[in-house]
């Protein structure tokens, strides 16, 4: 199952769980975090916003903003 999330004009975000994931819940932060930040997850859920380190190498970004 997936939730599609659709542009206000074209395109779409979509999040999907692979077929054997159990429940999981993820606990979105206030607001929108600043340029250059990413979301980081705490191992149990929430995520936050925070701001990677130097040199640190992504292999996925995603803006928001």
């Amino acid at each position: 199952m997936a939730l599609r999330l659709k542009g206000q004009t074209t395109g779409y975000v979509e999040l999907a769980a692979p077929a054997s994931a159990a429940d999981n819940t993820l606990t979105l932060p206030n607001g929108n975090g600043t340029n250059g930040q990413v979301l980081t997850t705490d191992g149990a859920g929430g995520l936050s916003f925070t701001t990677p380190s130097a040199g640190v190498s992504l292999g996925l970004a995603i803006a928001l903003g």
